[in-house]
């Protein structure tokens, strides 16, 4: 759970996570039946509050939200400083997703894609499938040719609004299946 979480947390701020624990360990201790009735009726932490770098996060814990594999594969992309492992990273999100292989993803993905708000293309959305196995793979015997950072910086940010973006979530109603 706290993984699904700090996983939530990361895609809805875009950025990486890790968790820690304080060291010391610390815990809330009632010190006083008052303070257990209090402990005793709480749900949860308070994800409304104010964060150090001044964003809020309110994340509705659906069940949906909290059994999807794509948001641990898109928090995963946000671990990554490096546009190629962003870009792998949510090529495997899409290919999840889809649950088809990059080869046969263009056309299913860039279909989903048109009713988005952003332009997609089919040609765009193929492009971006292409690259993807070469990304993966060193042998040339496998592959066409290496691809590097330089390949897939140009693209990573077009893919990375592709992915996280709130109109795709399934409480919305707009997943590749519905």
């Amino acid at each position: 759970m706290l993984e699904e979480t700090a996983a939530i947390i990361a895609v809805s701020a875009q950025c990486h996570h890790s968790i820690s624990s304080a060291h010391p360990p610390v815990a809330l201790v009632p010190e006083n039946a008052t303070d257990r009735a209090f402990l005793d009726n709480c749900k949860g932490l308070d994800a409304s509050i104010q964060v150090r770098t001044g964003i809020r996060c309110q994340i509705e814990m659906t069940p949906e939200i909290l059994a999807a594999d794509g948001l641990s594969l898109i928090a995963e992309a946000f671990a990554h400083d490096r546009a190629l492992g962003r870009y792998r990273e949510l090529m495997r999100f899409f290919e999840s997703a889809f649950a088809l292989p990059s080869r046969s993803l263009s056309r299913k993905l860039a279909q989903f894609l048109s009713t988005a708000p952003f332009g997609y293309t089919a040609e765009e959305v193929r492009s971006w499938c292409q690259l993807r196995d070469d990304s993966v793979h060193g042998d040339l015997k496998i592959t066409s040719k290496i691809v590097l950072e330089a390949d897939v910086r140009a693209i990573t940010n077009r893919i990375e609004q592709a992915a996280p973006d709130d109109w795709w979530y399934p409480n919305k109603g707009h997943t590749p299946a519905g």
